[in-house]
């Protein structure tokens, strides 16, 4: 036999075989529970970084709210839980549940007094009716997914992903979930569901191990959501969501003493009607088309640095929310500054200080005067107005202070500007522009302002 055909015959062989109910109750309760305690462990670490703590008190955390709801609790809050899951895991995996070893997989029925039986032997039977009602189980196939199963059809839920010693995951086929969901609708309630409404695309949850105490938590749109609902009234309105991974991540690396948050989405549209964000008439049949560019940054605290936020912004467009060819709404973000920005932030005496690069551009348009009836008032402001915004310092680093322990007087100032000018205009002849350079201290204006915007704000004595 030659070497290839040996391989084949190997491969043939391992897929055919299904694997050992034991292996399986084992591997999901140890490889999970070693895997989620280390990063637990990770994390709770971090209640001693000493930059993290200056960082959450400059932003207002309170010293009392970090050294108790603000941090990671005791990693031993978690092991009596895991404790609780293993014995319920090694009831569901058992050789008298398989029903199926087909594929080389092995389906297990998930019985209610397997899942309802407490430590102590009590069972719940509400509980139980409940569970066997629904006809659950779980097929086992590959090293290691464990495929939720609803319903006589077996329709998917999600799938576990479970990669020992580098990953758990649970992953979402959203058009495999909603005939599950069906099913377990129909279980609870005994009626037939039926949805005006169809959901495609792949989301996922991970926890990934790169190397000793250095761990990923995060979430991602694997491939692009996209929602179509007919609603009672006849019209339909579909949705997407631009595929992004990760959507949303936490990477905490213990030896470095350093935690990078990331969040960020791709590009969000949706197609109705007006009134499913208008509430002003609820016959109208005046279209709603809103497009979102996207948006993302990325927060940095590490020991013994100035925590930074990375890479902020609203996307590579103008972002848009229209009816037909009227404008409503249009928002860009540091258009003629590369679209982002970036900021670190460091504690002072009075709160924290904010240091810009390059600086904050905020262009957007307002048009809502073409809603305005009986029934719906639009402000002045909001009918057909162009904002722009900056905070710029042609070749130096915009930076201002934020008072974050300042006294409750409403003509008290919230922000000194160290360097730099702010900017506020409106294309409305009757709103003069607005100007504040450094060194200069700003409060709210409460007096009578013609434009809500442009004139929200003062330069006040500094203390």
């Amino acid at each position: 036999m030659t070497q290839r055909a040996l391989l084949s015959a190997l491969v043939l062989f391992s897929f055919a075989c299904a694997p050992d109910p034991k292996v399986i109750a084992e591997r999901t309760a140890t490889d999970v529970q070693s895997l989620v305690r280390e990063a637990w462990t990770t994390a709770e670490g971090s209640n001693d970084w000493a930059t993290l703590d200056s960082s959450l008190l400059a932003l207002g955390v309170t010293a009392e709210a970090r050294s108790t709801s603000a941090r990671v609790p005791a990693v031993s809050s978690l092991d009596t839980s895991i404790d609780s899951l293993k014995k319920r895991v090694d009831r569901v995996f058992a050789e008298s549940n398989i029903t199926d070893k087909s594929g080389g997989a092995l389906t297990f029925q998930v019985r209610g007094v397997d899942v309802c039986t407490d430590d102590n032997g009590a069972l719940d039977p509400a509980c139980a009716d409940s569970v066997d009602r629904q006809q659950l189980s779980i097929k086992a196939s590959g090293d290691l997914d464990l495929a939720l199963l609803v319903g006589a059809s077996h329709d998917e839920l999600f799938v576990l992903e479970i990669r020992k010693g580098v990953s758990i995951a649970v992953v979402v086929d959203l058009a495999r979930a909603m005939a599950a969901v069906s099913a377990l609708q129909q279980a609870q309630s005994g009626m037939t569901v039926t949805y005006a409404f169809n959901a495609k695309g792949k989301v996922e949850m991970r926890l990934t191990k790169h190397a000793k105490a250095d761990f990923t938590l995060s979430t991602a749109v694997l491939s692009p959501v996209t929602y179509e609902m007919t609603g009672s009234d006849g019209v339909a309105r579909t949705a997407t969501i631009g595929a992004k991974n990760p959507l949303a991540s936490l990477h905490l690396e213990g030896p470095a003493k350093r935690a990078t948050f990331q969040y960020g989405y791709g590009e969000v549209r949706y197609a109705g009607l007006l009134r499913d964000l208008f509430t002003s008439d609820p016959t109208s049949t005046r279209p709603l088309d809103v497009f979102l560019s996207g948006a993302g940054f990325t927060l940095v605290f590490e020991d013994g640095k100035t925590a930074r936020l990375e890479g902020a912004g609203l996307g590579s467009a103008t972002s848009t929310l229209k009816s037909g060819t009227d404008l409503l709404f249009s928002i860009d973000f540091n258009k003629d500054q590369g679209r982002t920005v970036s900021a670190t932030w460091e504690p002072t005496a009075a709160g924290f200080k904010l240091n810009f690069t390059p600086g904050l551009q905020v262009n957007a348009h307002v048009g809502l005067g073409v809603l305005a009836s009986p029934t719906y008032t639009v402000a002045p402001e909001h009918q057909n107005a162009t904002y722009v915004a900056s905070f710029l310092a042609p070749g130096k680093t915009p930076s201002v202070e934020f008072f974050t322990n300042r006294t409750t007087s409403s003509d008290a100032p919230f922000a000194r500007i160290i360097e730099g000018q702010l900017e506020l205009s409106v294309d409305d002849a009757r709103v003069p522009s607005r100007s504040f350079s450094a060194p200069a201290c700003l409060a709210s204006f409460s007096g009578t302002r013609a434009n809500t915007y442009v004139e929200s704000l003062v330069s006040v004595a500094c203390p």
